[in-house]
């Protein structure tokens, strides 16, 4: 299992080299190799595949761990009077913009390729959250001013624990069913409640 992560992570930090050398955004090309990796059978690699699409190592590796730690950093940098002051352009991309990609994608997978419902939920809340890395390098290059940079960042910020409700939620989803509603709508209270109660304990704690 550690040699699976090495591996994993030697090849991360060898996409971020190349791509630093050549000038362009690194997450680009952790995407493209991401795909080629998943989509390419490579036979030295299909353990590893194996293991990190196991559902208990996603969840605990990608969304308790790794998430956490980068919404943490990206909290702590970006400045909060200027979040405040852009908190509504913020809002409305991270809860209506997340939630209406989430929708459109889930919808496009379920009636064009034809995946169940619940795959189809778990690949739009997979799909729904936008990461900034490359926009803002966009963004700088081009020289323009910093409250876009401020608005996209503040939404990529809370557009990650949005994905993550919805994906909960697509997790307990079966079928288009009241009990099915139901549940959803348990797991959406449950996953908020819970991140404002011990976010806030926490953060508290830690001012």
């Amino acid at each position: 299992m550690v040699t699976y992560w090495i591996i994993l992570l030697a090849i991360a930090v060898g996409v971020i080299f190349i791509a630093e050398k050549m000038k362009q955004p690194y997450p680009t090309f952790l995407v493209v190799i991401g795909l080629i990796i998943g989509l390419v059978p490579i036979p030295a690699l299909g353990e590893i595949k194996s293991y990190a699409a196991n559902d208990t190592v996603f969840q605990t590796t990608v969304i308790f761990i790794f998430l956490s730690a980068l919404l943490g950093d990206a909290a702590l940098k970006l400045p909060f009077d200027e979040l405040k002051r852009n908190k509504k352009s913020i809002s409305l991309l991270a809860f209506l913009g997340t939630f209406l990609t989430f929708l459109l994608v889930a919808a496009s997978t379920y009636f064009f390729l034809h995946l169940s419902l619940q795959e189809a939920l778990i690949f739009g809340a997979l799909m729904a959250a936008t990461d900034p890395v490359s926009v803002l390098s966009i963004f700088k290059s081009m020289g323009l001013n910093k409250r876009l940079s401020i608005v996209v960042e503040g939404e990529s910020l809370a557009n990650d624990g949005v994905a993550v409700v919805l994906f909960q939620i697509a997790v307990v989803t079966t079928a288009l069913s009241l009990t099915g509603t139901l549940n959803a709508l348990l797991e959406f209270l449950k996953v908020v409640s819970g991140g404002i109660l011990i976010g806030g304990v926490f953060g508290l704690l830690a001012s």
